[in-house]
């Protein structure tokens, strides 16, 4: 098991936004890039994919694992190239309602 398979890095990110604003910036091309990104193609559905070219090099890559609208997004993600340290797939990140905000 090499480090990147033994780390674990956990990070919170409260924002204070309706869940509707927050769940559309994760499920329209449009919007993601608008937030990040020069191109995106999203398919928010289970087993879709979720692929976001940052800036023309580096892309992130993954797919949805569930969508329940307004209320939680799971996805994995990683970086597309051949020798990447964080391959598309071995990250997870979740998008979840909170009572006034989103947590991601």
């Amino acid at each position: 098991m090499d480090a990147i398979d033994s780390e674990i890095l956990e990070r919170q990110i409260y924002i204070t936004a309706r869940p509707e604003t927050v769940f559309s910036f994760f499920i329209d091309p449009v919007k993601i890039i608008r937030w990040k990104g020069i191109r995106a193609e999203l398919d928010p559905r289970p087993g879709g994919i979720y692929r976001v070219d940052i800036n023309g090099s580096d892309v992130a890559r993954g797919e949805y694992l569930e969508v329940l609208p307004y209320y939680s997004i799971v996805f994995t993600w990683g970086w597309e190239g051949e020798n990447s340290p964080l391959p598309p797939g071995s990250s997870i990140g979740i998008l979840s309602k909170e009572k006034t905000s989103c947590l991601l």
